[in-house]
């Protein structure tokens, strides 16, 4: 993972981890590649109506777990990674069970909550 990792880094780390330990990648992966994909080609990762996605939650744990300067950026990137990595499973958990990571059916609710869980530690 890179020092600022932004939502294809942290999803492909996902899916390597995956592919690394398991011999194959989870459920849900495909859906994960799609959205990633087109939020890379310029799709709206979030809006209004939706506020709470993947993307967004990815820029949420971002922000609040920011460095306070540059040389905090390591302790950064090993605190916030792991953090943001589970985000990316849940999202493709919900996604094995037939929500898209894209779509209004993604419990957006459940996953603000975990965002601000992993944020408040």
């Amino acid at each position: 993972m890179h020092e600022h990792p932004d939502l294809d880094c942290l999803a492909s780390s996902y899916l390597a981890i995956a592919l690394l330990t398991s011999g194959s990648f989870p459920d849900g992966s495909q859906s994960l590649a799609c959205y990633v994909d087109a939020v890379d080609q310029g799709y709206r990762g979030m809006s209004l109506r939706k506020p709470f996605s993947l993307y967004s939650a990815c820029l949420v744990l971002g922000h609040r777990l920011a460095p306070a300067s540059l040389d905090d950026t390591r302790r950064h990137v090993a605190r916030s990674g792991p953090s943001a990595l589970r985000v990316v499973e849940y999202v493709v958990q919900q996604a094995a069970s037939g929500r898209n990571p894209s779509s209004t059916s993604m419990p957006s609710r459940a996953l603000a909550s975990l965002v601000r869980r992993i944020a408040a530690k």
